[in-house]
């Protein structure tokens, strides 16, 4: 099951309020309403919200910017509603040379596109968000000036979507990991659907803690699409898994976030080569120097 908590606030606020809640839920998003003089913030959780909880979280944030706490909503969701609002709001698309779409549409991509057929349901990445598509840029980019790679991870896989994308451009053995058995069952399965099974393995694992992922030696890119909290933590054992002058990418993040994650990076020497913005969501292109 899944439970929906939403309130409304000034335009201005919104960023600000739902920053406070991503890392205490799976999925959290702001947005404009008919009213343009307030926006909905919401958040989905998998487990039922405790409503003095979330209280108390945005009362800090509330604190902090001198207004009283938002009333707030909650909502049980039912699985099947949420599955087909999910298929419903996934058209195909035109991502750089990627080409995405859901097994419910018709696909008809422009010809040269790599095509990417992913089935998000319960797993984050659909190619929707500013920072999967951030993300999908970015690769697209490396693509473009023929950037090669021999050992790629996509760490907190969600849907699988960057490590296939990364699969099927350079046509290389991918590794992924998820801290959610979900996110791993759909990356495989996706995986099967887009025929690059044999060549991508799935790990259940937080961080880089899998053993089986330790074993697999440096990684020369890692694709980290997360939060702005997991990934500054995530540092210094990212930074050890990376080979010399090899590239990262980090998104997951809002532009407010960037100083600080790029500050936790250098103190591991990987420094911030490019960053990609969209509609305030960045993803940070990153390369260890040494």
């Amino acid at each position: 099951m899944f439970w929906r908590v939403f309130f409304h606030c000034n335009p201005t606020l919104a960023s600000d309020l739902g920053s406070a809640l991503e890392d205490h839920v799976s999925a959290v998003s702001w947005f404009e309403t008919k009213d343009s003089n307030f926006w909905v913030v919401e958040a989905i959780t998998t487990t039922e919200p405790d409503r003095d909880e979330f209280t108390h979280i945005l009362g800090t944030a509330c604190t902090k910017l001198n207004i009283p706490v938002p009333s707030l909503i909650i909502e049980e969701l039912p699985e099947t509603d949420w599955l087909e609002a999910t298929w419903r709001n996934f058209p195909p698309r035109q991502i750089g040379r990627y080409y995405v779409y859901g097994s419910h549409t018709d696909p008809k991509p422009p010809e040269g596109s790599v095509i990417l057929e992913i089935n998000a349901a319960t797993a984050f990445g659909s190619g929707e968000h500013e920072t999967t598509t951030t993300c999908l840029l970015t690769l697209d980019d490396l693509a473009r000036e023929g950037h090669l790679f021999q050992k790629p991870i996509d760490m907190g896989c969600g849907s699988g979507i960057l490590g296939i994308a990364i699969a099927k451009t350079w046509n290389i053995p991918v590794v992924a990991a998820d801290n959610d058995p979900e996110s791993v069952r759909v990356a495989t399965n996706n995986a099967a659907l887009n025929h690059c099974d044999a060549v991508f393995s799935a790990y259940l694992s937080e961080g880089f803690e899998n053993p089986d992922l330790q074993a697999e030696g440096s990684y020369d890119l890692i694709v980290a699409n997360i939060l702005a909290t997991p990934l500054i933590e995530m540092a210094p054992s990212l930074s050890r898994a990376l080979t010399p002058k090899g590239l990262v990418i980090l998104s997951g993040l809002l532009s407010r976030h960037r100083d600080d994650i790029v500050r936790a990076y250098q103190a591991e020497g990987v420094r911030l080569v490019s960053h990609r913005t969209l509609n305030d969501w960045e993803a940070l292109l990153l390369k260890k120097s040494k």
